[in-house]
């Protein structure tokens, strides 16, 4: 079943970098090995045992049931996570591969209920929005990925974060590059990146905006969360027009009439205050002018003295998409 996921959003400054691996495997060169570990899960899907193997890989193996194949057979085991397949018990036995004598025989229980029945804790991804790089317009998140300890004792292989904002733009994390790491019950894994270019495209870079949050599961699952991460302009990177923080301002240039053009700044559609910039000619020198304006409201602004084939440019600080929030606009006077 579907393993719902809860995620929890802050900001601060990030302080360390760590990925915590759950799970590693053993191996042995004495004879007899160590009796198999298993891992009786709710259901059957993750039933499973573990099979230490030599580290030469020679000494010694493991068979399921208690005879030994002449030759080349389906009985013989790999060592580390092997399946039940659902069994509800399971017979292995340990080969010593210098006589191919047997060694100790196990017989090992699982519970093959139904995977039906079994029910999982939320998940949570915790998300907290670090330091902004002005060098490359990236920002830091860190990222913790705990499976929450619960009856079902169920390990997942760690998932993809994706990052979407409302234009389509994003990026992904892999928490995992490898594809094989599992989180056991109760374990967690944790990245923390976004703030550097590559230019191969294989780290995650974190824009400005506000971001839907989706998972991706390596076992085809996709989870779209309901919360968001809002992280704020940085360097040369900018909020896109219409995102949640910054709302829907617009700047316009009027017709020239009489050498006088009109900009209007209107914030009307704003949720913060918005820096506008107004740039135009004055003679032959270009003249760059700023103004603040508080959400709700609209500023117009009259500059004088403007002749045909110049041209005018209104926009604001806080996005680089252009379109109704940037006009610019060669003059018929």
């Amino acid at each position: 079943m579907q393993k719902a996921t809860a995620i929890v959003a802050a900001t601060a400054a990030v302080l360390a970098v760590a990925l915590i691996p759950p799970m590693t495997t053993a191996s042995a060169t004495t004879w007899p090995p160590p009796a198999p570990v298993t891992n009786d899960a709710c259901g059957i899907k993750q039933d499973r045992f573990f099979l230490t193997g030599d580290e030469v890989g020679e000494d010694f193996g493991w068979v399921r049931g208690t005879e030994i194949p002449s030759g080349p057979s389906d009985a013989w085991l790999p060592s580390g996570w092997v399946s039940s397949d659902g069994a509800s018990a399971v017979t292995v036995t340990a080969v010593n591969f210098r006589d191919m004598s047997k060694g100790p025989t196990y017989q090992l229980s699982f519970d093959a209920s139904p995977d039906a029945g079994c029910v999982e804790a939320l998940d949570t991804l915790t998300a907290v929005v670090g330091a902004c790089n002005r060098s490359t317009g990236g920002t830091l998140v860190d990222f913790t990925w705990a499976n929450t300890d619960d009856g079902s004792d169920w390990a997942h292989k760690a998932p993809q974060v994706f990052l979407t904002r409302r234009d389509g733009l994003g990026t992904n994390f892999e928490l995992d590059k490898t594809g094989k790491l599992e989180v056991p019950d109760g374990g967690s894994i944790r990245i923390v990146d976004g703030d550097q270019l590559s230019g191969d495209h294989t780290r995650p870079f974190v824009i400005p905006g506000t971001h839907r949050v989706d998972l991706y599961y390596r076992d085809g699952k996709r989870v779209t969360l309901r919360n968001r991460i809002s992280v704020p302009a940085c360097g040369d990177h900018f909020l896109p027009w219409g995102d949640a923080m910054v709302g829907k301002p617009y700047a316009r240039v009027g017709d020239c009439r009489n050498g006088r053009v009109r900009a209007t700044f209107d914030s009307r559609g704003a949720v913060a205050p918005v820096r506008y910039r107004l740039g135009y000619f004055k003679g032959k020198r270009w003249q760059l002018r700023s103004f603040m304006v508080a959400p709700g409201a609209v500023k117009s602004v009259w500059i004088r003295n403007q002749v045909s084939r110049k041209w005018v440019y209104a926009g604001f600080d806080l996005t680089s998409i252009p379109g109704r929030a940037t006009q610019k606009r060669t003059l018929r006077c």
